[in-house]
């Protein structure tokens, strides 16, 4: 829906390729086959699936029983996503700054921490209202929105 807005309130030929002509043909281009009936759905898909789901579960109940398991299931649900591929760098540097801040801090360090790690997260989120704000009521462009 955000996106059908920008295209009309910017004008489709003036923002990024991605907005015209990728994120309208992707969603085609990964199903046509299924759509026209060329393909069938694969009879191995529930089984990948109940192992996955079993999988999640078996790392969920790990790192609930034992304080040392390393593994976190959302790792394993995000390690094929888009996300994770953009932001493995901010994830490293978060887990490196928790492990440092824990290793020589205790607990008592992380107490005193968390509120600074959350301020940058409130901060982020903030600004990122702000722009969004300055864009829709006084038209300054965002900077994230991509213009050729």
């Amino acid at each position: 829906m955000i996106q059908l807005w920008i295209v009309h309130r910017r004008g489709a030929l003036l923002l990024n390729p991605h907005y015209t002509e990728w994120f309208g043909t992707l969603f085609f281009n990964e199903h046509a086959a299924f759509l026209n009936g060329e393909e069938r759905p694969s009879s191995a898909a529930p089984v990948c699936f109940l192992l996955g789901g079993a999988f999640t579960v078996f790392l969920s109940a790990m790192r609930l029983r034992f304080w040392w398991w390393p593994f976190h299931p959302l790792g394993f649900v995000m390690a094929g996503s888009w996300s994770l591929i953009v932001y493995w760098f901010a994830i490293f540097l978060a887990w490196l700054a928790k492990s440092l801040v824990v290793h020589y801090g205790g607990l008592s360090g992380y107490a005193k921490a968390r509120p600074f790690f959350l301020g940058l997260v409130v901060g982020e989120m903030g600004i990122a209202v702000l722009v969004t704000l300055l864009d829709a009521i006084w038209h300054i462009p965002a900077p994230f929105i991509a213009f050729d």
